[in-house]
């Protein structure tokens, strides 16, 4: 099913109440342009606009009726006793309601208001002025609720009509919220038969009732992942979308609070944004989960929390400072053999460490301090635990060359780092740069983040793991249409070199055996003499019985002889005594 409900946004009234939805999506008020008051077959006016989808086509993509946890459009309550919800917005065709932390319902399923009905915003001076709670002039009369709980409300949206697209009929859903999506149902308008409809209109304010009359509290509506929808006729294309340009606020999973925001503009037609400590995917290696892709990744790529404005601290604290302390406390190297005992290049870097945390492990292998994109260097992601961790690195160096056993390393270190931000953007047409600004933790705030991207999968991507100060990353309508696009910063990183070392080649693949038969009578012995390899060591013959480095009392004959070290890497030998 395919269903659409766009939050539209236009206005050339000044804000004078804080509150989040519509108004948000732009960058200033001069940024507003209402051109005509004609509607078009989306229901929605012929103006310049942005908002968000609910619905889109045959995939929900928003705060429908029995949608995943991260596309609700969620109302954070600190303090039930004196806060409350207040709703407005403008719209035909729908169903809407409220549902409390615990999933019950706060607000009963109702059609979206008419004009004069509570709730019903009528113009977008209404809208911009706030609802009358706060501001009585100008305002519009809001629904109220009044919570019993703390927590996360959400709203969420059902249609009037659908059609069966297996029996191509029609029909029209009388019990409100009871009927649950069926996959073969796609959703209708409420004046034709488009699969598109719009809400032109949401309002979502969260008040306070200490004061009188009742105060705003910004930065309390969130969701994982919003879905925006930006054009100017009654044909999106990409020649008539609109430029967005208003900033996305993230609080990530360690208590960091981001800003980002597209100062160059990043045009669209129907785009998704999430964001997460991972990329585009968490089901692949680090280095891959973050390289942009050809398709599509929107059910992998929400995890943070994301706000219109910026996250009322009160409620979301932020993280207070990072101690610069010593991540890890033991440090060893050794070579990987397979199954078989037999090595193939690989080597693994233990690592233990005292948290857990995100490293970009950098083996330097060119002789300058720091890692130097397409040099020798080599960088590997790694996610760590607290505790013991493996890192594997395949023996080679940045340019493909096999670095032989035996080199001596210059050194070894990690980058640490913490509040890991990724931002995959799915079916941008184009942008001209990111910016990135950390606001929290104070210790830590910057006004121009460096960010890094691999857009190699993209025709003619290119990557950049040294890092470009914010804004940057831009990208054309070329390689991004219907692709996901991944840029990520580290809001701060720390530095720990763990220093030089040594490959170690594994245990030599030559033991030798000596062994001698005197008069022909069975008394040679033979011994495995070995070099390299680790402690402790174990042996093994083609005598079952036999466990020591020298066996004794042998006849004439062929045996084998076999060394396995502390890293099972084995050394075998085959001789005759004669």
């Amino acid at each position: 099913m395919k269903k659409v409900i766009f939050l539209l946004c236009m206005s050339g009234f000044i804000n004078t109440a804080l509150a989040d939805g519509t108004k948000n999506c732009y960058a200033n008020q001069s940024d507003t342009t209402v051109a005509s008051t004609a509607s078009n077959n989306f229901g929605a006016p012929l103006d310049v606009y942005r908002g968000f989808n609910i619905f889109s086509f045959n995939s929900g993509l928003g705060s429908a009726m029995g949608c995943p946890e991260y596309r609700r459009i969620k109302i954070r309550i600190g303090n039930p006793a004196n806060e409350q919800i207040c709703i407005g917005m403008k719209a035909n065709g729908a169903f809407y309601r409220v549902l409390d932390p615990n999933g019950n319902v706060a607000l009963a399923g109702t059609p979206v208001p008419n004009s004069g009905q509570p709730g019903r915003i009528n113009y977008y001076a209404e809208l911009f002025q706030g609802p009358t709670v706060v501001n009585s002039v100008g305002g519009y009369t809001p629904v109220i609720i009044t919570p019993t709980l703390s927590g996360d409300y959400w709203i969420e949206f059902n249609k009037f009509r659908y059609r069966d697209t297996t029996t191509n009929t029609t029909y029209t859903v009388n019990n409100n919220f009871v009927t649950p999506f069926a996959t073969s149902l796609t959703p209708l308008g409420s004046v034709s038969d488009s699969v598109e409809w719009s809400l032109q209109i949401l309002d979502i304010t969260v008040v306070s009732t200490t004061t009188s009359p009742a105060s705003a509290i910004d930065g309390r509506v969130h969701c994982k992942q919003w879905n925006f929808h930006q054009y100017g006729s009654n044909k999106p294309t990409l020649a008539n979308s609109q430029e967005f340009q208003s900033p996305i606020y993230a609080y990530t999973t360690d208590s960091i609070i981001n800003k980002i925001s597209f100062p160059n503009s990043i045009q669209g037609i129907n785009w998704t944004i999430g964001m997460n400590d991972y990329g585009v995917t968490n089901t692949l290696t680090p280095a891959n989960n973050r390289k942009s892709i050809l398709q599509e990744s929107v059910d992998t790529i929400a995890k943070y929390e994301l706000f219109l404005t910026p996250p009322d601290t009160n409620i979301y604290k932020p993280r207070r400072k990072f101690s610069n302390t010593t991540a890890f406390t033991d440090f060893l190297v050794e070579p990987i053999c397979n199954v078989a005992g037999v090595w193939d290049s690989l080597y693994r870097f233990n690592l233990t460490a005292n948290a857990a945390f995100q490293i970009d492990f950098l083996i330097n292998l060119n002789g300058t301090p720091g890692y130097q994109a397409g040099t020798t260097d080599v960088l590997i992601p790694v996610v760590l635990n607290s505790g013991t961790n493996t890192v594997v690195w395949d023996g080679y160096d940045g340019s493909g060359n096999f670095v032989p056993a035996g080199t001596n390393l210059n050194a070894v270190s990690n980058y640490i780092n913490y509040g890991v931000t990724h931002i995959p953007l799915f079916d941008i047409e184009g942008y001209r740069g990111i910016k990135i600004e950390t606001l929290y933790p104070v210790s830590i705030a910057t006004s121009a983040q460096i960010l890094y991207y691999d857009d190699t999968a993209l025709p003619n991507g290119v990557s950049n793991y040294t890092g470009c100060a914010s804004p940057c990353h831009s990208i054309t309508n070329v390689s991004t249409n219907y692709n996901t696009v991944n840029t990520w910063f580290n809001s701060f990183h720390d530095f720990q070199s763990l220093g030089t070392f040594t490959l170690l080649p594994p245990v030599d693949l030559n033991p030798i055996a000596n062994a001698t038969v005197n008069c022909g009578a069975c008394t040679a012995s033979a011994s495995i003499n070995y070099t390299a390899g680790i402690p402790p060591y174990s042996y093994s013959w083609s005598i079952p019985t036999e466990t020591t480095q020298t066996i004794s009392n042998l006849c004439a004959g062929t045996y084998t002889g076999i060394v396995t070290d502390g890293y099972g890497c084995k050394g075998t030998k085959t001789f005759a005594v004669t």
